[in-house]
């Protein structure tokens, strides 16, 4: 542990001292003129208040509402409402795996230890690039002492009944803030977790271990003291000395004038993440209260939310319509083409190793990665559905990139799942991915179907006569007639055969009833009444009695009987309807070679 008796003798962010002393409530403007390690007017003021008055950073009241990346506002309950929940058991410490620790509903005693809104915000500090996160809370109450801690987890933390989910990492940060002395003493800690965070209380599989230490007077920001000097003065905190205005609603326990925040109900703060820790990424933050300073004690209550600054996320998947390549059908390999430009967009941090997922790959469907930020790349295969791809090294902050997938597939359309992940350092462990699922969207939904090949389905009909003969005791013909039908779409298009229109000789005459054909067909087919949609034929014999000869022909060398039938169909795809005719005739007298006349 570091040596809590050092002070300050001045407070500084490194070279320079900013007071907050608050003689009325007003700060001295000549005590902004020096620069911390961490500037404490850009990006963010660090100066007990929420005006937005340095002029050259930002503070609370110009951020509000705080609900995009990198950033979050916590609104919590006051001890008035029974719903309001804090931290119970002995296992709820600091120290502690977050799956000990337990919350209840009820009222965290005393008042001081009640907080009402808590708050964060990451910043690029614009002179060196680091990652900067200020942060914030209220309370209800002030009497006295203070211990307060602001907890920065890279996993997503959560509650869930009386139990919290998530796991600790070695990149888990806690800010400890600590006014003693009824508040004329501030400390600030940072602690740094270390371990798996599996172990009970004590255990050396983790460990809550300080790596900075500062003190001084209450009315001063009060930064770590560190002999490194890149690290030196990288987080600090202060406090409202006396009221300040109210930008959000705070209510105190005691009665206040309208629009302010009683003094020391105030603390805020910030970070220079990257001189401390280097490049890591945090997905929750929590506000905390103790029953003492000791990070040993017990945990009194919490505002805890997500705070999302890796959050590389695929924000939309679509399908490219492009003449010739996609959506495309290769009638040889009887496989669909489609490209999907798949968008990806990054949170506050920059990332690294961006890597891709889709999950139908290696279901009869081969991807490849064809182009990245719309310029083609030579093909980079994408792996089977539970493996990554990588498709860049960096991504900057607040960045966006496409990757353009070509896909083989024998599905129509495709519906797939592509995900993405980043590390937040190079070669680092991935942060959480996020998908976008066009499996969720009904089939007839627009992007969806912008990726279906439509094939209107095809029929090929042939009619060859098979006999002709008369009834010896009636001489009317019997003509017996082949029938084929074939679906030339090959197995995409089912085609439900509709009707056999009526066998229609040259006169125009009906010859025999289409539903006797139907059920030849039927039959035929396995009684059903769909078009094989393997591209096979469908053979089948009718036999009818022909209503007369051709023209009235009556020379029995030239009487032949000819007719026609018209094959009616629906394609189940898209519900197009196609027809395909087929005629033949046939001769009372054959001819052959051999045979006289």
């Amino acid at each position: 542990m570091s040596d809590k008796s050092r002070t300050r003798s001045r407070p500084h962010w490194r070279t320079a001292a900013l007071g907050t002393l608050l003689g009325a409530g007003v700060f001295a403007a000549g005590l902004f003129g020096l620069a911390y390690a961490l500037n404490p007017t850009n990006p963010f003021e660090i100066d007990g208040n929420a005006d937005d008055n340095l002029g050259g950073g930002s503070d609370w009241a110009a951020e509000l509402p705080l609900n995009g990346p990198g950033e979050t506002f916590i609104i919590d309950q006051i001890p008035t409402v029974a719903t309001e929940r804090y931290f119970t058991g002995g296992g709820s410490k600091d120290d502690n795996a977050i799956s000990q620790w337990r919350s209840t509903a009820g009222n965290p005693t005393p008042n001081k230890n009640n907080i009402t809104n808590a708050y964060a915000k990451a910043y690029t500090d614009p002179s060196n690039g680091h990652l900067i996160i200020a942060f914030g809370a209220d309370r209800f109450d002030d009497e006295g002492d203070a211990a307060m801690g602001f907890w920065f987890f890279a996993n997503d933390v959560t509650t869930s009944g009386t139990s919290f989910t998530g796991l600790h990492t070695d990149q888990d940060v806690l800010v400890q803030v600590d006014y003693v002395n009824g508040g004329s003493v501030a400390e600030i800690q940072i602690f740094k977790w270390q371990g798996d965070g599996t172990g009970t209380h004590g255990s050396p599989s983790k460990v809550l271990k300080q790596i900075g230490f500062g003190s001084g007077s209450g009315n001063t920001v009060v930064c770590n003291d560190d002999a490194d000097p890149a690290k030196d003065g990288a987080a600090c905190v202060t406090t409202n000395n006396s009221n300040i205005t109210e930008y959000w609603t705070h209510i105190p326990a005691d009665p206040t004038p309208n629009g302010v925040i009683p003094q020391r109900h105030f603390i805020e703060g910030a970070i220079d993440v990257t001189a401390l820790f280097g490049n890591v990424c945090f997905s929750s933050f929590m506000a905390e209260t103790r029953s003492s300073h000791s990070e040993t004690a017990q945990l009194k209550d919490f505002a805890l939310g997500a705070f999302e600054l890796c959050s590389i996320s695929a924000t939309s998947k679509d399908c490219d319509q492009v003449a010739g390549v996609s959506p495309l059908y290769d009638q040889t390999t009887e496989l669909f083409q489609t490209r999907h430009t798949f968008t990806i967009k990054n949170g506050f941090g920059p990332v690294f190793d961006v890597q891709i997922q889709d999950s139908s790959v290696g279901t009869g469907t081969t991807c490849d990665v064809v182009q990245i930020n719309g310029q083609p790349v030579t093909n980079i295969p994408i792996p089977l559905g539970t493996s990554w791809v990588q498709v860049a090294d960096s991504l900057a902050a607040n960045a966006t990139m496409t990757v353009g997938v070509l896909c083989q597939s024998g599905l129509n359309p495709l519906v797939n799942t592509m995900s993405v992940r980043a590390s937040s350092s190079d070669g680092g462990a991935p942060i959480p991915a996020d998908a976008d699922d066009t499996a969720k969207e009904a089939i007839g939904d627009p992007d969806v179907q912008a990726c279906q090949v439509i094939i209107d389905p095809t029929l090929l009909a042939t009619k060859s006569c098979k006999s002709l003969l008369l009834d010896p005791e009636t001489f009317k013909p019997q003509a017996c007639v082949t029938i084929s039908v074939t679906n030339p779409t090959l197995s995409q298009q089912t085609v439900d055969i509709d009707s056999f229109d009526n066998f229609l000789g040259p006169d125009g005459v009906s010859s025999v009833d289409s539903e006797s054909i139907l059920a030849a067909f039927q039959t035929a087919n396995g009684n059903s009444l769909a078009l094989p949609a393997n591209g096979t034929p469908v053979t089948f014999d009718v036999c009818y009695e022909p209503l007369g000869p051709d023209n009235g022909e009556t020379d029995p060398s030239k009487v032949a009987y000819s007719d026609t039938v018209k094959v009616v169909g629906t394609g189940r795809l898209n519900g197009t309807e196609a027809e395909a005719t087929a005629s033949t005739s046939c001769p009372l007298c054959p001819t052959c070679p051999d045979c006289e006349d």
